[in-house]
């Protein structure tokens, strides 16, 4: 059964894990499908039985949804002073979904598609990949020592 977002049909029956975004509602007036994972397709049930099987997702505490993409922030920023958390943007968060995506082994390319980038060097703007730039030069060592390459 499809799940209203307001901006976003979620259908979480289905066997395909995907949102989608219709055209109107994205940067490239494009109709886009995000895959998203068991995780979130368990939560976003959980929400679903919270909101009394509403047609939307998201609820207000007046009970009313979200209609634009903009209403969340409030309850956002709210969300982040409780937790202590400052200077954090809405958009951060897919930059370090990127981020963690990279880091677990995803393909810049997928990561790239799940976005919804036209160009790969646009995603490569979002991607912070720390630890695997530290893997990367480790690999040195480990070549070292199986090549027995000389010391410096």
């Amino acid at each position: 059964m499809p799940l209203i977002a307001s901006i976003a049909t979620i259908n979480i029956s289905s066997s395909m894990l995907v949102i989608t975004l219709e055209s109107t509602n994205t940067k490239t007036k494009r109709l886009r499908r995000i895959p998203i994972n068991s995780l979130l397709r368990a939560l976003l049930k959980e929400q679903k039985l919270q909101t009394g099987h509403q047609e939307f997702v998201f609820l207000s505490s007046r009970g009313k949804p979200y209609l634009r993409q903009d209403s969340l922030k409030k309850p956002f920023l709210l969300a982040c002073k409780h937790a202590g958390i400052e200077g954090l943007r809405f958009h951060d968060l897919r930059h370090t979904a990127a981020t963690r995506m990279i880091e677990a082994g995803a393909p810049v390319v997928a990561v790239s598609k799940i976005l919804g980038h036209q160009n790969l060097s646009t995603t490569m703007r979002y991607v912070h990949p720390d630890a695997s730039l530290r893997e990367a030069v480790e690999a040195l060592v480990q070549l070292r020592s199986e090549k027995v390459l000389p010391k410096v």
